[in-house]
């Protein structure tokens, strides 16, 4: 089985377990975000429609997924971005350029380690967190 398949299986599961029947826009949906996440709503409404989904079923779609703690929305410099949860793939963070707009996902084994230290310390326990980081790519920099 490949990835691809390993979370259409997972992702049937959750919805399963969520009392949610499975439909062919939702899969739709969830393989869009799964290639293409991070996504604002205005484009992965505009891909969905070009696969048959229309809008209306896509807000609620998107409406379900969220409160299934299947899909999350992260803000990325001014901008709302909908993305899978990290049950569909690696932790990651993100960096946004302020000048030509690109995201890059970005990950720290380093940082991780310092949250945890902080949670220790503060004696908390961390279950989940975001980190966006917003300024200036390599590419714009040189410029």
């Amino acid at each position: 089985m490949n990835q691809a398949q390993t979370l259409d299986k997972e992702f049937i599961s959750r919805l399963k377990a969520g009392g949610e029947r499975v439909t062919a826009p939702r899969i739709t949906i969830f393989r869009l975000l799964s290639r293409h996440s991070p996504l604002p709503m205005r484009k992965l409404t505009e891909r969905a429609r070009a696969d048959g989904v229309d809008t209306v079923t896509v807000y609620r779609t998107v409406a379900l997924f969220q409160r299934l703690g299947l899909m999350r929305e992260i803000g990325v410099g001014s901008h709302r971005l909908l993305e899978l949860t990290d049950d569909f793939g690696e932790h990651h963070h993100h960096f946004w350029c302020g000048r030509c707009g690109r995201i890059t996902d970005f990950d720290n084994p380093d940082l991780e380690r310092s949250i945890q230290e902080a949670a220790g310390k503060l004696g908390i326990t961390v279950d989940t967190h975001q980190l966006e980081l917003t300024g200036t790519c390599a590419d714009c920099g040189v410029q």
